[in-house]
């Protein structure tokens, strides 16, 4: 269907055809006349071949670059001043197995807002589940809270635990029925799935306890004589981040 088919619809002389700004499309629809849009992506409910231009599953597969405010920074969307962007979360784990047989580790989480944090991964402050994790639960039951940090509201620091990749803050402990509650879930963009079950890792990551931030940030590893490193790693290294990651031995969940 054109505008021609429309009675009435570009019978006026000051219309331009290229520059209005709705379109009837092939199923009846008004929508915005093509010639204004930088491109088009769309997808058909029975689509099966997975293109990352039509497979509406993947958005974020759809690379488009252009001018007419779309590229990098924006998008189309009403009065082109609401730009679109995918949110996502980073949680990199690295572990290493040390000459003696215990097993350091720490890891890399970077948030939807691009904030990056390296915190120490210690079994030592680190429990389980004791009961099934849903997503609408107000209370976390864990194996020993102990072991976890204990939230100091004066200060305003609250404990910090990961669990299953979903980050969550705590401002209340009960040791004594092995509760965490006044609980703040999907913190900094990251997801959960329906249910963490009985018996999933509880591992804190608290600024005050594991936040590794002594020295230079981009230095880990002893300088060798005429090369990066002198080849030891974190096992050998005396530089302050690995010394702190060496105090606590990590279990691989």
């Amino acid at each position: 269907m054109s505008f021609t088919d429309v009675p009435g619809w570009d019978t006026h002389s000051w219309d331009s055809l290229p520059f209005d700004p709705f379109f009837i499309d092939e199923e009846g629809n008004v929508v915005l006349h093509p010639d204004n849009l930088d491109v088009i992506v769309e997808s058909w409910f029975d689509e099966t071949t997975g293109s990352t231009i039509t497979d509406l599953d993947n958005p974020e597969d759809i690379i488009v670059d252009g001018g007419a405010f779309v590229d990098a920074y924006s998008s189309h969307a009403p009065e082109e001043l609401i730009p679109g962007r995918i949110f996502d979360t980073l949680d990199f784990q690295v572990y290493q197995l040390l000459s003696d047989s215990s097993m350091i580790g720490f890891r890399i989480m970077n948030d939807m807002n691009e904030n990056i944090e390296y915190r120490r991964i210690s079994s030592a402050e680190e429990t389980t589940l004791s009961q099934d994790l849903n997503q609408g639960d107000g209370t976390i039951y864990v194996t020993d809270a102990s072991v976890l940090v204990a939230p100091d509201i004066a200060t305003l620091q609250p404990g910090v635990i990961v669990i299953n990749g979903e980050k969550i803050i705590y401002w209340e402990r009960n040791t004594i029925s092995n509760t965490l509650n006044h609980i703040l879930r999907n913190r900094d963009g990251t997801g959960s799935p329906t249910t963490h079950a009985s018996g999933t890792y509880v591992t804190d990551i608290s600024a005050s306890t594991q936040e590794i931030v002594d020295g230079d940030p981009n230095v880990w590893y002893n300088q060798g004589g005429g090369t990066a490193t002198d080849g030891t790693g974190l096992e050998g290294s005396t530089k302050p981040q690995a010394l702190f990651i060496k105090q606590r031995n990590a279990v691989v969940p």
